[in-house]
């Protein structure tokens, strides 16, 4: 058979079998489209329609004669490319319907996707809910267990820490003052380079610190501290014989738990004439109360006070003795004072002595002052007495009870004019009401130090 007489009639024919081996079912959609692809680009459907339409050439009429007639081969020959028409329509159809299911795939993958996000957000959602659920609870459970603490133990905490307040307070314009001083003491000791104002410098920080009323108290002061502490060490056994009467006297069991209560009598000659009571509730045992209490009357009148009262007054204190045998401390200090007329300081002696029983613990401190004046005078000694009961709480064990009676007493009277006397008040009333305070912060203080030291 004639090559070319049947390349138009293979080209139709196997143009349809090409079509269904790229159609075939396990190949991927885009394979069906690239062998549509190539069958479009290799054969025009136009051409393939003209082709189909035009009539047989006289080389094929021939060739088909020797299995049919002229006519029947004309007819057939029609019917066959009619047929192959319709074919390829068909294939085209097949095809079309195949891209219109690649784009509902398509769409498809992007409803699971749309979908998926939607649960992404919904999870998050209920995420976050359960972290707020979490974080509601835990606090709750937090409230709970600060609400285990009893009113009570969180009034007094209140009062430590409002006390605490005011001592920080004191503190910061302790501070400034004392910032202000270094700044002078750094211009003196420049200043002090030049040796002709040498002199007057040294006088002037002498007289600053008290270290030249000091030589003249030292001077003046007669060494005769033993017969004194016994003398006070006497009168503190007495004075805890009597402490039951005198606080039951003074209605030491009905003040209330805050604050202090303060009598002074200026026209007494011999005889008590300045009183002040006190009564506090402390978060603590009465074991650590107690040491608490020792350490306040061991440095009890040590402290240096600057602008006493409503006058510009300066104490500086320099301590002479300190002995502490067991249950009894003895102790001897200078106090200078500037800025107050004549008066040069005071010469104190101190004993502080504490007694324990089953039940409670009872700390006496009894201090002597005598006043000393320019040109050698003296002024009428006065002694003051601080008496501290510690009783454990009835309502609970931690919780201390802590009773104070200070008073101030004089064997002969005082001048109108007297400043010492003055003086004193106003020292008395910075000092005592510290006394509670100044045990809550050893305290604290022990506290701390028992918390930083490893284990």
């Amino acid at each position: 058979m004639d090559n070319t007489s049947f390349s138009a009639t293979e080209a139709c024919t196997a143009s349809p079998l090409r079509i269904e081996i790229d159609m075939a079912p396990q190949e991927p959609l885009e394979l069906d489209f690239c062998a549509l692809d190539v069958y479009l680009g290799e054969y025009s459907p136009r051409g393939l329609l003209d082709g189909f339409n035009h009539p047989l050439s006289s080389d094929t009429s021939s060739i088909t004669s020797g299995n049919y007639s002229n006519s029947t081969a004309a007819d057939q020959s029609s019917n066959e490319s009619g047929s192959d028409v319709d074919m390829i329509e068909d294939e085209v159809l097949h095809i079309s319907r195949k891209s219109k299911g690649a784009k509902a795939y398509r769409n498809k993958r992007k409803d699971e996707i749309a979908y998926l996000r939607d649960e992404v957000q919904g999870l998050q959602a209920e995420l976050k809910a359960l972290q707020f659920r979490s974080t509601r609870t835990r606090n709750k459970r937090t409230s709970d267990s600060t609400a285990l603490v009893s009113s009570r133990t969180q009034q007094l905490w209140k009062q430590v820490a409002r006390s605490q307040l005011d001592r920080l307070h004191r503190s910061e314009a302790e501070n400034a003052t004392l910032r202000e001083m270094v700044a002078v003491q750094v211009l003196e000791a420049k200043n002090l380079r030049r040796i002709l104002r040498r002199r007057a410098r040294i006088e002037m920080m002498q007289e600053m610190f008290g270290a030249k009323g000091l030589k003249s108290l030292q001077k003046d002061t007669a060494s005769n501290d033993s017969r004194v502490f016994q003398t006070l060490l006497h009168d503190v056994d007495e004075m805890f014989v009597e402490i039951d009467n005198l606080f039951a006297t003074k209605g030491m069991d009905q003040l209330p738990c805050s604050g202090f209560s303060r009598e002074t009598n200026l026209e007494i000659a011999n005889g008590v004439f300045y009183e002040m009571r006190q009564k506090r509730e402390l978060p603590f045992d009465m074991q650590s109360t107690a040491n608490a209490v020792w350490e306040c009357f061991r440095l009890l009148g040590l402290a240096n006070l600057q602008g006493v009262g409503s006058s510009s007054a300066v104490f500086n204190v320099h301590p002479n003795i300190m002995e502490e045998d067991g249950d009894t401390i003895r102790s001897s200090f200078f106090a200078v004072i500037s800025g107050v007329g004549d008066l040069e300081g005071t010469y104190n002696e101190k004993v502080v002595r504490r007694y324990k029983d089953s039940h409670r613990s009872v700390f006496i401190c009894r201090v002597v002052s005598k006043p000393k004046f320019k040109h050698g005078n003296r002024g009428a000694p006065t002694t003051s007495s601080a008496q501290v009961v510690l009783e454990e709480s009835a309502d609970d064990v931690n919780t201390t009870v802590m009773k104070v009676y200070f008073s101030a007493e004089r064997e002969t009277p005082a001048a109108k004019d007297d400043p010492a006397t003055v003086l004193a008040f106003a020292a008395w009333d910075e000092l005592v009401p510290r006394i509670p305070v100044d045990i809550e912060t050893i305290l604290l203080d022990n506290i701390c130090r028992a918390s930083a030291t490893p284990a």
